[in-house]
């Protein structure tokens, strides 16, 4: 039988692997507090949390995450409205921060696969020392 997980509202305790929509909600809820200093809100939850899972499904959860972090760190709310939300961000900043996404989670998949097989050498040559 399997690990039970976290509930998907605990977006601490998941791995990124097993985030679902609502937990991407529940993490940019966390983020919009925190950069904006106010709640976040959506107008339609079950179409957000969709568009949220069609991004997912297309470029990787990796991605995603890192597209709504790129879209806090870098967008400032003015006017009228105190904060942004999924939709906004997906419709007015993907084009610009999507590439930006894809690019840096690409090249951490490669580094960590230089270290890894980096690692798996270091362990064959520690091997081949400890036969003689």
């Amino acid at each position: 039988m399997g690990k039970k997980l976290p509930p998907a509202k605990d977006w601490r305790a998941r791995d990124i692997k097993n985030w679902t929509a609502t937990t991407f909600h529940e993490y940019m809820k966390h983020l919009h507090k925190e950069t904006y200093g106010t709640s976040y809100v959506t107008r339609d939850i079950k179409v957000h949390n969709a568009c949220i899972k069609r991004m997912y499904e297309e470029y990787g959860k990796e991605v995603t995450k890192r597209f709504i972090e790129l879209c806090f760190k870098n967008y400032k709310p003015s006017g009228k409205y105190a904060g942004a939300n999924f939709m906004f961000f997906y419709t007015y900043l993907r084009e610009r921060y999507l590439p930006i996404a894809e690019k840096q989670i690409e090249k951490e998949r490669k580094l960590a696969e230089q270290k890894e097989q980096q690692k798996i050498s270091d362990d064959d040559i520690n091997k081949i020392i400890d036969l003689f």
